[in-house]
């Protein structure tokens, strides 16, 4: 696989792929215009940010809303 293709923005197909794969999950996970602020802010800061720990926060968000609605 050629390295740039991950400096290249999403194809619109792909953005679409993305966003209906958030949507399905409903509310318990990040819309694609938050995942992209979120993404955004992780850029912007003065400190790197490992997707070890982001990725830990976009899955908590997850959890969290699942223990929620079940009431455990």
């Amino acid at each position: 696989m050629n390295s740039l293709t991950f400096n290249q923005p999403l194809a619109d197909d792909e953005f679409a792929r993305l966003a209906a794969f958030l949507d399905s999950i409903g509310d318990a996970t990040m819309k694609i215009e938050t995942l992209d602020g979120y993404f955004a802010a992780l850029i912007c800061g003065p400190d790197i940010v490992l997707p070890s720990e982001y990725l830990l926060q976009i899955w908590r968000m997850i959890s969290r809303l699942k223990v929620t609605d079940t009431g455990h």
